[in-house]
């Protein structure tokens, strides 16, 4: 954190080397045991950072590359040396921006924005029972409160676009990006 905690900087760089790892596998029929995937190495790095713009916006980022593979074929799993683990997204970037008002004491008003994206993945190796490639997806969720305590008020919308993804893919059951929603929240601290 620098200039009096105005700005936040944070930068990891990580390199793994597994070995016996297991991982969820499908039969033909769709039922999940875990395999022997053998071994695997993971690398990339996360960048987060925040910057405090002036007492009222803040303004935000995070971004994570992941490079997983495996360095060793798992044909118990139907995967080859190189191929990309289940589910790893290279990318995930996120990005908000927050206002927040105050009006006297205990009342305060404020307004949020937050942008999310995450690549494309696959929800097996190629030659698994379970292969499908989920498409990457972008996400935007709006929101505007007024906090009074112990009250607040929230206005939101999440996937203001209404962008279409999967999140998970078993077979004949998936899991989907919550379509465009709006909504209103009522809450009471005590």
């Amino acid at each position: 954190e620098l200039f009096d905690r105005k700005l936040l900087f944070n930068f990891n760089v990580f390199y793994i080397d597994w070995s016996n790892i297991q991982i969820g596998a499908f039969t033909s029929t769709n039922l999940i045991y875990t395999a022997n995937a053998a071994a695997a190495k993971s690398k990339g790095f996360e960048l987060t950072t925040r910057v405090a713009a002036t007492p009222e916006i803040s303004i935000g980022a995070n971004a994570v590359y992941n490079d997983a593979t495996l360095s060793t074929s798992a044909p118990a799993a139907g995967g080859a040396k190189g191929d990309r683990l289940p589910l790893s997204a290279k990318w995930n970037v996120s990005a908000t921006a927050s206002w927040a008002h105050s009006i006297g004491s205990d009342r305060k008003v404020s307004a949020n924005a937050t942008w999310r994206y995450v690549s494309n993945r696959d929800t097996d190796f190629a030659l698994g029972n379970n292969f499908f490639h989920i498409r990457s997806y972008n996400a935007l969720d709006l929101s505007l409160g007024y906090d009074q305590d112990p009250w607040s008020v929230r206005m939101f919308a999440r996937n203001v676009t209404n962008q279409s993804g999967y999140l998970r893919y078993f077979g004949t059951f998936a899991t989907v990006l919550q379509p465009r929603t709006i909504g209103l929240s009522l809450d009471f601290s005590y």
